[in-house]
């Protein structure tokens, strides 16, 4: 054992065992052709196999070509080629875990917006003043703008009985009209007067749009429904109903 130390350094005997054993099965050999071919007997070869013995320096040259390993390999107790594959993958891990790594942040950055852009952020509609009733909400999703204003009181008394034959009103945060509706209050008149106390109770409005101004702008602002009536009688009404945006 000792001449093997001298010549190769310390070795592992089960390892060298372990490949010669390997590369025997992968060449289709039985331990005695293998031992026939490098002029031993079997029972020599399954020494070699379980790391009992070491081949004899004499047949080493002839060992390694037999089994197609060169002599370094085979007394390293390794293959060439599966260092090399391990080296690679090992290699490929380590380059991987930061690929991953960006992988990771940038499917999470894509899903933030995706989720901003798609996020529905819903408002409660509420009357700033106590003479008037709104019930309704307010929907934003990405640019878009959702009102309905599903019910509307004006509480006075003093306007109940009157008959209009001409309306329009308009949706206003800050400056910026956001919707309009409603006959011209010069030039055209309803087919039909209509009390003013069932037409407000009657009145629902649903808009939807794409938006210029920002969500928060509108919330800071709150939002405005301008009535305007004209009665029978010539006589101009107006309604600002200013609204609170309050998170549902």
């Amino acid at each position: 054992m000792n001449k093997y130390i001298y010549l190769f350094g310390s070795m592992d005997q089960e390892k060298i065992g372990k490949i010669i054993a390997d590369r025997r099965k992968k060449k289709g050999l039985t331990q005695r052709e293998l031992g026939e071919l490098v002029g031993v007997g079997y029972r020599a070869v399954s020494k070699w196999e379980t790391g009992i013995t070491m081949p004899d320096i004499s047949t080493l040259n002839l060992l390694s070509d037999t089994l197609d390993i060169s002599l370094d390999e085979l007394l390293k107790g390794k293959k060439y080629d599966e260092v090399i594959n391990n080296t690679f993958f090992t290699s490929k891990r380590r380059n991987i875990i930061p690929l991953l790594v960006i992988v990771f942040f940038i499917m999470l950055v894509i899903g933030i917006i995706f989720f901003h852009n798609n996020k529905v952020y819903t408002y409660i509609l509420k009357s700033t003043d106590t003479k008037y009733f709104i019930s309704g909400n307010v929907a934003f999703n990405k640019k878009d703008i959702s009102i309905n204003i599903d019910e509307i009181a004006l509480l006075n008394n003093d306007v109940k009985n009157k008959e209009i034959k001409n309306y329009q009103y308009q949706i206003v945060t800050g400056d910026v009209v956001l919707y309009g509706y409603g006959y011209g209050m010069l030039y055209d008149i309803l087919e039909v007067p209509q009390n003013i106390k069932v037409f407000i109770d009657n009145l629902a409005i649903s808009y939807n749009n794409t938006i210029d101004i920002s969500r928060n702008d509108i919330v800071q602002n709150g939002i405005t429904l301008k009535i305007w009536f004209l009665t029978v009688d010539d006589e101009e009404l107006n309604y600002d109903i200013n609204m609170s945006l309050s998170i549902k």
